[in-house]
């Protein structure tokens, strides 16, 4: 009955040995009847399969992050980190191949320029931005414009997202007071003021800000009678 019983055993170890798997980054063995590490692991990499048929020392190997299979020299590399030109983008570094810089073959607009390492990694679709003197309008570079700003206001920067425009000063002023030009040049926040007439009629301080009365800069009219009357109600 014992030898029954370990023949039993002895064929369990058999069939245990030929169905199942061998762990990942193993092999089978035949003379140790049993699974044995793989051989050859390069440094920085991990093994991800197990052998392949069972009793094949061949288990498959991957490196690890930021480093590419080098299949000429059997190691890992480390993945080129080098930055691409503005018209290039940078093909990522995968399993069997290094990363590289291609040419940029996406819609670029007439007056605009590659943007350069801000760009979509694997893919030719490269992000671009309007040149000198123009702003992005859509999937076109339209030419900044430059108006004629009014009273009280300045001319805003064209920049390569948005036309310049007309915006109010914002330069200090004292109480009783109005700008009473445009900024200059156009572009600075330096709109001149003077007293307003109805401050003036009615008597009250406008003071330039070093201190002292101010006087206005241009001609301000005189009262006029509904100002006076305005201005004593």
């Amino acid at each position: 009955p014992g030898g029954g019983q370990r023949g039993v055993e002895g064929g369990a170890d058999v069939l245990r040995i030929w169905y199942e798997p061998c762990p990942v980054g193993a092999y089978l063995d035949h003379s140790v009847r049993g699974c044995v590490p793989c051989t050859g692991l390069p440094l920085n990499s991990s093994y991800i399969t197990r052998g392949v048929p069972r009793a094949s020392n061949n288990c498959t190997w991957r490196c690890d992050k930021s480093l590419w299979r080098n299949g000429s020299e059997w190691a890992c590399t480390l993945c080129n980190s080098t930055d691409c030109e503005l018209d290039e983008f940078k093909q990522m570094c995968t399993f069997h191949s290094d990363a590289k810089c291609l040419p940029c073959t996406s819609y670029l607009a007439t007056n605009a320029l590659w943007e350069g390492q801000n760009g979509t990694f694997d893919s030719p679709t490269c992000p671009w931005v309007c040149g000198a003197g123009f702003y992005r309008s859509g999937r076109f570079c339209a030419f900044c414009s430059a108006p004629k700003c009014p009273v009280g206001h300045y001319r805003s920067a064209c920049t390569p997202l948005s036309d310049a425009r007309c915006v109010p000063c914002t330069n200090a002023r004292p109480d009783n007071s109005v700008y009473i030009t445009n900024g200059f040049p156009p572009t600075a926040n330096n709109c001149d003021w003077g007293c307003s007439a109805s401050a003036i009629c009615a008597g009250r301080v406008c003071a330039r800000p070093s201190g002292g009365l101010g006087e206005s800069l241009r001609p301000i009219a005189a009262c006029t009678l509904d100002e006076e009357e305005a201005a004593s109600r």
